[in-house]
Parts: C-alpha cells; sequence; structure tokens
C-alpha cells in the first residue's frame, strides 16, 4: 500500500521543517505529516474487489469530482460531493453519510479525495479510505475501457 501526504500537510510541513532552529530535515518533515493523516489509503485494485462485494450496509463510496468530470466518467454507486459545492452539502454531512460505515472517496487523482478524506476524519468518521490514483489509475489497472481525461 502507497500512502501519500495531502499537497497541503506535505507543503506545510516542508515550511516548518526549513524554519525549524532545530534543523529538522524535509525528509523527516515529511515522514511525520503521514503520520497527521487520520485515513487510510487503498488502491484501484483494492476498490475494484469491494465494489464487486459490496453491501450497501457495510460500505458508502464518494465522488468528490465535479459535475463535468462525471460527466466523462463515473463509477456506480457512488455518491457525489463536489468540493466546490462543500458550503451547500456539509451542513447535511451526517444525514448524507453514516460516520461509522467504511467511507472510500474518489477523485481524479487522489489529492481532492485526501483533503475529503482529512475532512471526514476530523467530523468524527471512524473508517475513511482515500482511493489512491483515483479514477485515472482505475481507468489504467482495472477498467481500461472507461475513458480518461
Amino acid at each position: 500500500m502507497v500512502v501519500r501526504a495531502p499537497a497541503t500537510v506535505a507543503r506545510c510541513s516542508v515550511n516548518i521543517a526549513n524554519d525549524s532552529p532545530l534543523g529538522f530535515s524535509a525528509k523527516l518533515a515529511l515522514q511525520l505529516s503521514y503520520k497527521l493523516m487520520n485515513f487510510t489509503e487503498i488502491t484501484v485494485t483494492e476498490l475494484a474487489a469491494k465494489l464487486a462485494a459490496n453491501n450497501d450496509e457495510q460500505c458508502q463510496f464518494v465522488d468528490v469530482r465535479e459535475p463535468q468530470e462525471l460527466a466523462i466518467v463515473a463509477l456506480p454507486g457512488f455518491i457525489n460531493l463536489p468540493l466546490s459545492e462543500h458550503a451547500d452539502w456539509s451542513p447535511e454531512i451526517y444525514t448524507r453519510l453514516d460516520k461509522d460505515l467504511a467511507t472510500f472517496v474518489l477523485c481524479h487523482h487522489g489529492m481532492r479525495s485526501a483533503q475529503m478524506c482529512q475532512w471526514l476524519s476530523d467530523r468524527g468518521f471512524s473508517q475513511v479510505s482515500n482511493i489512491s490514483g483515483g479514477i485515472d489509475a482505475y481507468s489504467r489497472h482495472v477498467d481500461a475501457s472507461l475513458p480518461k481525461y
């Protein structure tokens, strides 16, 4: 399993490291930033297995891409919560999603979904997973018939 820190966390850690009087290296700061994440990552192959075995009572799937991206390619079973519409759907997050269910989050490459995973974790969602590589990796490694953009 590959774990990547969200860009904002990594950038913040590097800046702290560069300004630190203790002389922490950027590499150490990045390693520490990985520990700040309160979610896991899964591969697109693992996602395909989850989708094939999905029991609606055990998992929920969220796609944070924009509607125009979904028009190009979308996976069945995902609810769409575009990050750009955060102000619209965030007050209802506890009625739209169950914070105790396993939650898998998808975007184009995995960065926006990582932000969403951290946001959900910060609000008490206990089993949050980012889908590493996003729909782009899924279309390359799981289902090559899906459109790429």
